[in-house]
């Protein structure tokens, strides 16, 4: 009698050790898993569980019906649980990794622990000797004793490594050239060769980057492999303390030629004296707005065109946050640059620059009278002709020259 209470026990035990593990899955796995969604692997520890509990209850029936039976079912459940118990040792190996050799970072307000290329190096060993141990315990619990059984298993595990090699080895291998750049962490803001849209970096897991589109508000995935390929913009890293250095772009008409060359020389002063004023008043408007830039609007020429006079403005931005938040990130760089350009153009029409641009208004009136005059029995080239000297000869003439510069400022 007490040897059948000992073998009860014996049996019994798994399935109260299985019972709380299914009734405490979440409060097991929550503090290695903070900030991610522990659904998928509450329920996948719960469903291996019910397993492993359903297949040894069959196992000790089929014991009592069938004594030769060689405790087959039993230990199919204990292989599932040992696979599930080398994961779930693999994920608190990864979040020990982090805390000890990781890198320490606000992010939103909170402490985060970020891999780093030391952090995921010990994570890689971690998983090669918890590899060994899992495959070690399977051979145990097949008694798979001899030399041929278990060196058939070890060669069965290596030859899938081994043809599957090419798709997992190359990611797990720029994934630590990306952690050991020191360049790239989470919360950064990217950009990427070739491409306008932004991203945040949430994340370098072994085998893929996960990104944030901070346009688009959406999720995107890049093997690590594929990351590397192009140049990577980092707009939270700044090259020196001045900030982010942003442009907006607008093309300005030239002064008239009207006059004398004291006449112009007294435009082109007044055009200077304007520029220099949108400046000053975008930079004080800017402020009081407390929009996120640093003191210091650049106004530059670049570029002398056929048409018009291309200017360049120049604003350097605050410190980007280091967030996993996309509008943080839009508010601070796209916000920031519609903002701007907003006050820019309302500062430009009130100081008489007009947003026009002169060819394309020309054109425009050209087209609306033309039809007129070629009804009337005029040709074309004559007609076109009659346009410019009627637009011309009807343009009142002010000793303002503002009121004579029809301006074009666009921006970008």
């Amino acid at each position: 009698m007490p040897d059948d209470a000992l073998t009860w026990a014996l049996q019994a035990w798994p399935l109260v050790v299985g019972a709380l593990l299914f009734g405490f899955a979440r409060r097991l796995i929550s503090p290695f898993n903070r900030g991610r969604s522990l659904d998928f692997q509450v329920t996948m520890l719960r469903v291996v569980v019910v397993l492993y509990i359903g297949l040894e209850i069959l196992d000790i029936l089929a014991g009592q019906l069938f004594p030769a039976d060689q405790a087959t079912l039993s230990r199919i459940g204990s292989s599932l649980m040992t696979v599930m118990v080398s994961l779930f040792a693999f994920s608190v190996a990864g979040h020990l990794a982090r805390r000890r050799f990781g890198v320490q970072r606000e992010l939103d307000g909170e402490t985060a622990y970020l891999d780093n290329y030391n952090s995921r190096l010990v994570a890689i060993v971690s998983a090669v000797v918890l590899f060994l141990i899992t495959v070690y315990t399977l051979v145990r619990i097949w008694h798979l004793d001899s030399l041929l059984e278990a060196t058939g298993l070890l060669g069965v595990i290596f030859a899938f490594m081994a043809l599957t090699n090419a798709i997992w080895a190359p990611d797990i291998y720029y994934g630590l050239v990306i952690l050991n750049t020191d360049m790239l962490e989470g919360g950064d803001t990217v950009r990427f060769e070739g491409e306008t849209d932004l991203y945040l970096l949430h994340k370098v897991t072994f085998t893929h980057t996960l990104l944030l589109n901070v346009q688009g508000n959406y999720r995107s995935l890049v093997r690590n492999s594929r990351f590397m390929e192009r140049r990577i913009d980092n707009l939270t890293k700044r090259a020196s303390l001045e900030g982010l250095r942003q442009t907006l772009h607008y093309k300005v008409s030239y002064p008239p030629f009207e006059g004398d060359q004291e006449q112009r020389k007294k435009a082109m002063q007044d055009f200077q004296h304007r520029m220099e004023k949108l400046r000053e008043q975008v930079m004080a408007l800017a402020t009081e707005a407390k929009l996120a830039i640093k003191e210091g609007l650049e106004i530059r020429l670049v570029n002398t065109g056929d048409h018009a006079l291309d200017y360049d403005i120049h604003y350097y931005l605050e410190p980007l946050p280091v967030t996993r938040v996309t509008h943080r990130i839009r508010d601070a760089v796209l916000g920031t640059h519609a903002a701007l350009n907003t006050l820019v153009l309302t500062t430009a029409y009130q100081l008489g620059l007009d947003l026009r641009t002169p060819l394309v208004v020309a054109t425009a009136a050209h087209t609306d009278v033309l039809p007129a005059i070629v009804t009337a029995g005029t040709s074309p080239a004559t007609s076109s002709r009659a346009v410019h000297n009627n637009a011309t000869a009807n343009q009142p003439m002010t000793d303002d020259p503002s009121a004579n510069n029809q301006g074009d400022l666009h921006g970008s």
